[in-house]
């Protein structure tokens, strides 16, 4: 399901939850060790993002912020793979790997305030789908034990990978010894161009 949530009070995951726009809360957010927020998947438009304001926040080693493969689908987005058999990968915080038959796409996009989705790798059967968006706006400490994704899709059958999303972090102070990634996908084989990786901020 996908809502907005805004909480004056703090706020602890420790299940499954999709949101589109923001949650907002007064205190403090908590992602526990069986928690995972995600995102809807984008398809041809940017619509759902995740947006997260909080006095502290706090991801435990097992929780996530997981939003791999929600951006554009194959053959969309401004940095989309070209199309075509040996297709190309898809372009975002940097260009998009050529295939042997088709081009990459282009980076695009804020380096210092990272928001846009990651676009999709080429299409000749299918193509890889880029990486969701995730902005967190966090006044104290922001501590990530856990991980914060949000990756490409890998090629499928005769594609080019998805380009990484981004993910943009505003806090007073960084903690915690978790892994933020926004990996570019593999194309399907050494003649089909892989992502580019996405934006960290």
């Amino acid at each position: 399901y996908a809502y907005t949530a805004r909480t004056p009070a703090s706020y602890t995951l420790n299940g499954y939850m999709k949101t589109v726009v923001a949650l907002t809360t007064a205190g403090n957010f908590n992602i526990g060790a069986q928690g995972t927020l995600t995102q809807e998947y984008n398809a041809t438009t940017q619509q759902y993002t995740i947006n997260i304001t909080a006095a502290n926040l706090s991801i435990a080693s097992g929780g996530t912020i997981n939003v791999n493969y929600k951006g554009y689908q194959h053959s969309a987005g401004p940095g989309q793979g070209g199309d075509g058999d040996r297709a190309g990968g898809a372009g975002y915080g940097g260009d998009g790997g050529d295939g042997t038959g088709a081009v990459g796409g282009s980076a695009y996009g804020s380096i210092t305030e990272p928001t846009d989705i990651g676009s999709g790798g080429g299409y000749y059967y299918t193509g890889g789908i880029g990486g969701g968006a995730v902005k967190l706006t966090i006044s104290g400490t922001t501590t990530i034990s856990g991980t914060i994704s949000a990756n490409g899709q890998n090629g499928p059958y005769h594609g080019g990978g998805g380009s990484g999303g981004s993910i943009w972090i505003n806090t007073a102070t960084l903690a915690g010894t978790g892994t933020v990634t926004v990996n570019g996908g593999t194309g399907y084989d050494s003649n089909y161009g892989g992502g580019g990786g996405g934006r960290v901020a």
